[in-house]
């Protein structure tokens, strides 16, 4: 068994080969076209993608998407709610829902005690602070005096408890949120914003008259995204803006999301049953050079949805031409096919209905075609090195370690296991850095990250950074907006995506595994030993259990059952020496099981199990020679042409092809290779064992 001592694979855990085979060099990745990735179906067969012609167009005024569009458009009203017949209205309907006037005058005075006292903020509250409304069991009723509270006194708020008997008692507390937005704002002006967030109509708009400084403004900014930015955004104008007269100098506008509207429409939709299903579309996207979650921003952004709203069965390698499956929610066919003439690097086809969500692990592999350029031998002729490469890697399999894309792309100075390193142990801050941390290129992309590693001022970064680096602009913009100390850092990393976030940590998760996987090759070599685990299949069941004694003396399992933990909180640890190896690779990084909870960051990872051996199936190569036509066309536009090793007459006169050329023609071969792997596997990993190279 040979090893590598290649720092470029050694620091993410890759050590081991499989096979002694004689290796070959080649170039691999040198062009996208050269590596192309087919996604296989959960029945094995290839996603295939076709350009829809003429797209089905449904009637549009029924769909939830367009009718929130047709609402987000329309000029939003400055907030003027309050107003002495609203109060009159409001007034009438809390006596109606309290029924008698004891609890209402109990309200009364005690409103009155908490405004008049000026020096209490709420906090350290005591039973005086708090006063029972009474028992209310229907929802209406609840939701009726929630509402006339906040309205009416907007200083308190209200909170539901349910009692042993399952009765809903209602209480009234002083609001801490208000006394502290009272040290930035006037009585009125908060008590207008609280009203405003209350009311939630989300075609107004609140302004708040501020001033000239710019530090208040900030604060003001900073405080309504603590407490309500996921409903409310915020701007600062200055003058000349609808509803905004120039003397004010500069006014603080506050409305509600779209994103917050959009949700509210669905509800509301739902409530009067007009449209209860939600809409998927499936389709199969194309991309070339492209990562898959770049390409994920780009169709959310061209057709008005959240990343969150496409899934998908995997990733897919940037560096190639991909194609797999895909469905998108919320999002009619028609509108899915006009994305095709703007988005570069990108097709779309395939599109048509469906009834649900992709899921990842939702496919039976990948299907592989790969061009290596400049193929050489050092030792023996290239053919026979290639072709007992071929058979070795059917025989033995590869360690199935994950490849270095996993880690990051190449252009990045940072791997993402550092990151999520950082997420991990809390420190957000660092976690940021790395993320900024620029590179040695010159170019705009860089030069913006030199700046915030050198100014950490977040505005000037942000209009430095181009558009298309979408993760650094969400990070830049919340941290202009949330400040740089741990609760803004952590706000702006909650504007990433959570598919984006999470990435980071099961890149820390996978070098472990690679890690992990290394030591259980040097110590138990590819026999399967006490303690180990395996993954059973029993029924419809899927479970991993403890290898035992009487397991080895019957020879139950063999090295293609054995599984190796990923790092989570509910993972069950083998129990020879590599769960001991497990605890020291964490508490190497100041890590504990525990860790892999971030509740901050809305994440709980909860483990897995990867298979320890891959093998590749349908594996098929040819070598084409400087003669060959096939070569030229290679070198052009990389069409690959694959002779399967056990067709054995188109075999023979491959070899013939290459016997017969000089060696230096032999010098100018290119080999062309495919197979299929199940998901989760590398190819660059597979052809790390074929071609015995650190790549």
């Amino acid at each position: 068994m040979a090893e590598v001592a290649s720092t470029s694979v050694t620091d993410f855990g890759m050590v081991h080969f499989l096979s002694n085979h004689s290796g070959f060099n080649g170039k691999i990745k040198e062009r996208y076209k050269d590596f192309r990735v087919t996604e296989l179906t959960v029945e094995g067969g290839a996603v295939c993608l076709c350009l829809n012609g003429n797209v089905e167009n449904p009637v549009r005024s029924h769909t939830v998407h367009d009718t929130c569009s047709q609402s987000i458009n329309q000029d939003r009203k400055v907030f003027e709610y309050w107003k002495g017949k609203d109060a009159a209205t409001l007034q009438a309907t809390l006596c109606e829902v309290l029924k008698n006037e004891e609890p209402l005058l109990k309200l009364n005075i005690f409103s009155e005690k908490i405004n008049n006292d000026a020096n209490h903020h709420g906090d350290n509250q005591n039973d005086e602070d708090c006063i029972s409304l009474g028992l209310f069991n229907e929802k209406e009723q609840r939701a009726k005096l929630h509402h006339c509270v906040k309205q009416l006194h907007p200083h308190l708020k209200t909170t539901t408890s349910r009692n042993q008997e399952s009765s809903y008692e209602i209480f009234a507390s002083s609001d801490r949120n208000y006394f502290e937005f009272k040290t930035l704002l006037s009585a009125d002006q908060v008590n207008n914003l609280l009203r405003f967030i209350d009311d939630k109509n989300a075609s107004s708009m609140l302004k708040l008259q501020v001033g000239k400084c710019k530090e208040r403004r900030t604060r003001i900014h900073r405080l309504i995204a603590k407490y309500y930015g996921a409903m409310v955004e915020t701007k600062t104008f200055v003058g000349n803006f609808k509803g905004v007269t120039p003397h004010e100098k500069s006014s603080i506008v506050v409305r509600f999301r779209e994103k917050f509207h959009q949700q509210k429409g669905k509800k509301r939709k739902h409530a009067v049953g007009e449209n209860k299903e939600d809409i998927y579309t499936a389709f199969v996207l194309e991309k070339r050079d492209l990562e898959t979650l770049d390409a994920i921003q780009q169709i959310a952004d061209a057709t008005g949805c959240q990343p969150s709203d496409i899934s998908y069965a995997g990733m897919k390698d940037k560096k190639a031409i991909t194609t797999q499956a895909m469905v998108i929610r919320g999002v009619l066919p028609h509108k899915l096919q006009e994305i095709n003439d703007s988005l570069p690097n990108i097709r779309v086809g395939t599109i048509k209905r469906c009834c649900a969500p992709l899921k990842l692990g939702q496919l039976g592999g990948n299907h592989f075609e790969i061009l290596i350029r400049d193929a050489t031998s050092e030792s023996y002729r290239l053919e026979d090195v290639v072709s007992t490469a071929m058979e070795h890697i059917q025989e033995h399999g590869f360690v199935n370690y994950y490849g270095t894309q996993r880690f990051g792309s190449n252009d990045s100075p940072v791997t993402a296991d550092r990151v999520g390193l950082a997420l991990l142990k809390g420190n957000m801050k660092e976690a940021i850095n790395l993320i900024l941390m620029p590179g040695d290129g010159k170019d705009t992309v860089n030069e913006a990250k030199r700046h915030w590693r050198n100014t950490n001022n977040a505005k000037e970064t942000l209009s430095m950074m181009p558009r298309y680096k979408i993760r650094e602009c969400m990070l830049l913009k919340a941290l202009h907006r949330h400040g740089q100390d741990n609760d803004g850092c952590t706000k702006a990393l909650l504007m990433i995506p959570y598919y984006m976030r999470v990435l980071y940590v099961h890149s820390y998760c996978s070098l472990v595994w690679n890690k992990l996987a290394s030591y259980r090759i040097q110590q138990y070599g590819v026999d399967v030993v006490v303690g180990d685990l395996v993954e059973v299949t029993e029924g419809n069941k899927t479970q991993v259990k403890i290898v035992e004694p009487e397991d080895i003396h019957k020879s139950r399992y063999s090295i293609s059952d054995v599984v190796l933990p990923l790092p989570g909180n509910t993972v069950t640890m083998p129990t020879n020496s590599v769960s001991h190896m497990y605890s020291q690779l964490l508490s190497s990084d100041e890590l504990e099981q525990h860790n892999f909870r971030i509740s901050s960051l809305k994440m709980n990872i909860h483990g897995d199990y990867r298979k320890l051996i891959a093998w590749p199936r349908n594996t098929q190569y040819k070598l084409l020679t400087r003669k060959s036509k096939v070569y030229e066309e290679s070198c052009k536009e990389t069409k690959a042409v694959f002779i399967s090793q056990d067709a054995c007459s188109s075999a023979q006169s491959v070899n013939k092809e290459v016997q017969t050329s000089s060696d230096d023609e032999q010098s100018d071969c290119n080999v062309e290779v495919s197979f299929d792997l199940l998901p989760s596997s590398y190819a660059t990993v597979c052809l790390r064992e074929i071609m015995k190279t650190p790549k």
